[in-house]
Parts: C-alpha cells; structure tokens; sequence
C-alpha cells in the first residue's frame, strides 16, 4: 500500500518528520500506516505480481486517536 498527499503528491511524512514508506498487508489484507498527521490522504494499491485490478486510489481522512478503513476489492 502506498499513501499520497491528498493532491496526489508522494512523500508523506509522518508527525516525527519521517518518510512515509509503503507497507504491506497481512493474511487478513489489513494495513497500517502509523504515527499519521491528522488529514487527509490518498491510499493506493501497490499490486503484487500476478495480482490484476483496475488502477484505483481513494481517499480517506486521518482524524487525531481513531482509525481510519479503506477497502480495495482486488482479483487474481
């Protein structure tokens, strides 16, 4: 999974300064991008190989001491 700017733009950083790197899902597809700033952001699917979908980003807003949930429906 990769976060973006809500303007699309790319390196997120987090409320310590640091880069925001990719991550990946566990066996369930959940994902975690921690120590966020509250805003709002842009998640896209980073597919692995053999994996096929349509190109899709969503947004979501990051509130301050909640979770926020973003689904993506992805095929082999």
């Amino acid at each position: 999974m990769r976060l973006f700017e809500a303007s699309g733009a790319a390196g997120v950083i987090d409320a310590d300064g640091v880069p925001v790197d990719d991550v990946l899902t566990d066996a369930n597809g959940y994902y975690e991008f921690p120590n966020l700033v509250p805003e709002i952001y842009v998640v896209e699917v980073v597919l692995p190989w053999g994996m096929v979908t349509p190109f899709e980003r969503k947004q979501v807003l990051v509130r301050a001491g909640s979770f926020a949930v973003v689904d993506f429906d992805l095929e082999h």
